[in-house]
């Protein structure tokens, strides 16, 4: 069984949607946080993120801990983007609890999600097909952001970096509800596969 034309497109508008918010949105982002924080608060927020995606992807080799973070992938979403949302608007007031926070968010349910949403696109494409969608998948990423980044450039616009975290959490929120939608579409195909 193979991904439906349909949820291709819904991959590639998940991919090119978020690249485009996230280079228009990183320069106002990094700019006003990387000058309120010290350099030993990004190199251990580095140091946790690092740390706590190798545990939880050490975690995650085995064929029973994916089926169940695949079956539990709503609740891992939602408190992904709960912490996500409440790290990124903490630290409006507090970089250095922005860095920290989002270091675990993003090593924690963020690499969960990323495990279940490959999973299923590995169980139902492979070989020179894969290649191909992973390919296309990063045009659809690249493509679109340099478009909007030279047009952002064009047009000399200053973001103020409280609507660039709205516009992110914003972004983050689609891209929930579509890997949502997809581990649960494909996870319940695995499952009906499995029985026959």
């Amino acid at each position: 069984m193979t991904i439906s034309k349909n949820d291709i497109r819904i991959r590639y508008l998940v991919e090119a949607s978020t690249a485009v918010v996230i280079c228009i949105t990183n320069p106002a982002i990094k700019t006003y946080f990387f000058s309120h924080v010290s350099q030993q608060i990004l190199a251990f927020s580095n140091l946790i993120e690092i740390g706590l995606s190798a545990l939880i992807m050490t975690g995650a080799i085995s064929d029973n801990v994916i089926s169940k973070i695949k079956s539990y992938i709503t609740p891992i979403i939602v408190v992904d983007l709960c912490l996500y949302i409440s790290a990124s608007l903490m630290g409006l007031d507090n970089p250095d609890i922005r860095f920290i926070l989002l270091a675990i968010v993003n090593s924690t349910t963020g690499t969960v999600a990323f495990v279940a949403v490959k999973d299923c696109v590995n169980l139902h494409v492979s070989g020179r097909e894969l290649t191909v969608l992973q390919n296309k998948l990063l045009i659809a990423a690249q493509l679109p952001s340099f478009i909007a980044l030279a047009i952002f450039m064009f047009i000399d616009m200053d973001m103020h970096v409280d609507i660039a975290i709205y516009c992110q959490c914003a972004i983050f929120c689609f891209i929930g509800v579509a890997d949502i939608y997809f581990v649960k579409k494909y996870g319940k195909k695995e499952k009906e596969e499995e029985e026959e």
